[in-house]
């Protein structure tokens, strides 16, 4: 296992940064629930289940440092048994990993109708959970840190599957996106929303990535575990970064008739725009109406109808197709 440095330190910073991180997660989940107290039922959902996963994470994280500090203190061969909350805790991660996951694939499908690229997303995404499981039930199997080297599959599946699933979300995001041929402040708003895709899938592909290459290289060590305790955090965190962005924009962009962005206007069957208007009106023809980048899902089908031009241009805080 190494020195008590390799062993001990790297668990004890993770946890410090999980409790940073944490902070942060409830900070977010407070915004959320305060600004939108009427937002969509299945986003409440998603948040809270997260939040309790996380939660009951962050126990395992506290409890592996406890378990070797103050109640195996002095007892050497406690460090060599990974007890009931490592394998916890990876399921856990795995789990919020395929909810966040699959919440970006459904604002992709809602905004592509693409069926073949969301079935191989959705796929990617519980490969990555079937990882996390794998691992698990690995670690039950073999308690033993002499027993990593068995892991190597089971980890390789897991991170490589949930960097790939997060770089792919944001990569078909951004192909979608930029085959819009909008103006003025459309334009802005799509770049806004490629400029978050990119900068919260990178976060966690590259979060997933620090953790495989750092078991691979340090196998005999505590040091990924640095980063794999808080990898569930930084999903959850980039969600809530997402959904809360909604409100910010809307400051920034007005809203519909004086529509309130928390309220029962960002509704799931309103037209086809609603992830890419960060808040006011787009009108094609008929009125569509555009909530939230996160909703983009839901709104940001700019179809053709007799007017093939699919140019906008800002009139009034709302947006006229020319």
């Amino acid at each position: 296992m190494g020195t008590p440095l390799l062993v001990l330190g790297p668990i004890l910073a993770g946890t410090w940064l999980n409790t940073i991180l944490l902070t942060f997660e409830w900070t977010q989940a407070f915004d959320y629930f305060s600004l939108f107290k009427n937002d969509h039922k299945p986003f409440r959902i998603i948040v809270s289940l997260c939040l309790l996963f996380d939660f009951v994470g962050s126990i395992c994280v506290y409890y592996m440092v406890y378990y070797i500090c103050v109640m195996h203190w002095g007892e050497p061969e406690s460090l060599a048994i990974q007890n009931w909350a490592y394998p916890l805790h990876h399921i856990l991660v795995g789990l919020v990993q395929v909810i966040v996951q699959n919440f970006l694939i459904w604002r992709f499908y809602s905004l592509s109708k693409n069926v073949p690229i969301t079935i191989i997303l959705v796929a990617g995404a519980l490969s990555c959970l079937a990882g996390a499981l794998m691992t698990s039930i690995l670690i039950i199997l073999n308690p033993t840190f002499e027993g990593r080297n068995k892991l190597l599959v089971a980890c390789d599946v897991w991170f490589i599957s949930a960097g790939i699933v997060d770089v792919a979300i944001a990569g078909a995001m951004i192909w979608k996106l930029s085959s819009y041929n909008a103006i003025g402040n459309t334009r802005t708003l799509i770049h806004r929303i490629i400029r978050s895709a990119i900068s919260t899938g990178s976060l966690t592909a590259a979060w997933a990535l620090l953790v495989l290459v750092s078991f691979r290289v340090w196998t005999a060590t505590n040091i990924p575990a640095f980063f794999s305790l808080t990898i569930a955090r930084v999903y959850t965190v980039s969600m809530l970064y997402s959904l809360n962005m909604r409100k910010r924009d809307s400051l920034k962009w007005g809203s519909s008739a004086g529509g309130d962005m928390s309220g029962r206007d960002a509704r799931p069957g309103d037209v086809n725009l609603q992830t890419l208007s960060l808040g006011g009106g787009v009108h094609m023809h008929r009125v569509v109406h555009v909530d939230t980048e996160v909703d983009t899902a839901h709104n940001l089908q700019l179809g053709k109808d007799q007017h093939s031009d699919d140019n906008f241009q800002p009139t009034n805080g709302k947006l006229e197709i020319l």
